[in-house]
This record gives structure tokens, sequence and C-alpha cells, in this order.
């Protein structure tokens, strides 16, 4: 359950990420020593507010978050795109007749527009 929760939390965008994390109660154990076992899986808020200016203080685990967040997001966004290959007409061997394959060796017919740049050849 917990790897599942942290790989779908890992997909959410920040911000409803945070408003989850902030509408949680208040965790009493982290208020109490400052440190929680669970860390993001802790089903109560880790998130303090300074009493002075009431401005939010994040802990660690989730600053740590919003850190690995940034970074895949810049990752994603400076990788060069693939170039696509061209389009190259695939032939059965001969002697192969289409109709004679099974089901799960036929090619997807022409009308639907598929992509056979990622094919194999025969």
């Amino acid at each position: 359950m917990n790897n599942r929760k942290l790989h779908y939390d890992w997909y959410k965008d920040p911000n409803v990420f945070l408003q989850e994390q902030a509408n949680k109660p208040p965790c009493r154990h982290y208020g109490q020593y400052g440190y929680c076992e669970y860390g993001l899986l802790c089903k109560y808020t880790h998130i303090v507010y300074d009493t002075a200016s009431g401005q939010p203080i994040y802990p660690p685990e989730l600053l740590q978050w919003f850190e690995l967040q940034k970074q895949e997001a810049t990752l994603n966004n400076t990788t060069a795109p693939k170039p696509i290959p061209p389009t190259q007409r695939y032939k059965l061997p001969s002697g192969w007749k289409i109709k004679d394959l099974p089901l799960s060796l036929r090619p997807p017919p022409s009308k639907h527009g598929y992509d056979w740049s990622n094919a194999g050849f025969w």
C-alpha cells in the first residue's frame, strides 16, 4: 500500500499534493519531536506554521519531494526529441500470405493509420 501511494503521489501536480498535505490534521509526534517515522506516508500533516508571520514551514521530506519533482521536470524538458525514422515498407517472406497468418501476426488494417516505425523486420 505504501509503495502504491508513493507511486501515485509522485505523478500528482505539486500544488494538488501540497494542498492535500495542508488539509490533513497536524501530526502530534512531528509537532512534539520534530520528526515522524512515517514521513510523507503519515496520515497527518507535518506542515507547521510560523507563529509570528503565519507562513507555512515545510518539513524536509516535503522540500526534498519538491526538489526531485523539479529536477525530473527539467530533465524531461531538456531531453532532445528522438528523430522519427523514415517510413519503411515491410514484406512477408516469399510464399507467405497475410490471410494465412494467425490473427495475432496480421498487420493492422491500413485504414486505421498504424505507425509502422516501431515494427520489427521479418
